[in-house]
């Protein structure tokens, strides 16, 4: 399997997971009961996986190799997939504190907490659908042996040096999924499981 071809698989777990977020989000929002922990393992998983591991593991290795290519930055759809990283980061950001503000008694902030849930649930579909339609055949024919083989070692480095670590303070996408009942099932298999970067080789893109 190309390294380009692990990265795709590793949607199933992030489209798991952002059903999850919204459905939650939901709940919240009407006044409807979260299982305790499900907006936190979500938010984590989005932190640790979603951003610090698999985002990186694009602009760290993946787009580098590819502007190498002639494929660089500026150019659609990878424009928008560099902006829609930092997009995402920005609405973790917002979700996280409108999520704090309501643990702290602010009820007003279930409202705001689901669009921002929906809104970040929205891009992230936008931004797997533009990778799986556009972006996929381009880069698969666009790294060398040798690209391709750096950028599927580090996406399995990334896998099992922080397996364990996100185990321990979170439990790996399919307890994520197992502890909110309102997501989809994903497959048990080592690529689409979580990862975090805590312990990784590369540089962490957030200070987790």
């Amino acid at each position: 399997m190309k390294a380009i071809d692990l990265l795709m698989e590793e949607h199933h777990a992030l489209e798991s997971v952002l059903n999850a977020l919204e459905a939650a989000a939901k709940r919240l929002r009407d006044g409807e009961p979260v299982p305790d922990g499900t907006l936190e393992d979500i938010f984590l998983f989005c932190r640790r996986f979603t951003d610090g591991c698999h985002h990186l593991n694009e602009e760290q290795i993946l787009f580098p190799a590819l502007a190498a290519h002639g494929l660089t930055p500026d150019m659609t759809p990878m424009s928008a997939l560099v902006a829609q990283h930092e997009s995402g980061r920005a609405f973790l950001t917002e979700l996280q504190r409108a999520y704090d503000r309501f643990g702290a008694g602010d009820q007003s902030a279930r409202g705001e907490v689901y669009i921002l849930a929906r809104e970040y649930v929205g891009m992230l579909r936008e931004h797997i659908w533009i990778e799986n339609h556009y972006f996929r055949s381009p880069a698969a024919k666009a790294l060398t042996a040798e690209e391709d083989a750096r950028l599927a070692d580090a996406i399995l480095t990334c896998f099992a040096c922080m397996h364990p670590a996100l185990e321990k303070d979170c439990g790996h996408a399919e307890a994520v999924i197992m502890n909110c009942p309102y997501a989809n099932d994903i497959h048990n298999d080592d690529t689409q499981r979580c990862k975090c970067c805590g312990e990784c080789s590369h540089e962490c893109a957030m200070d987790i």
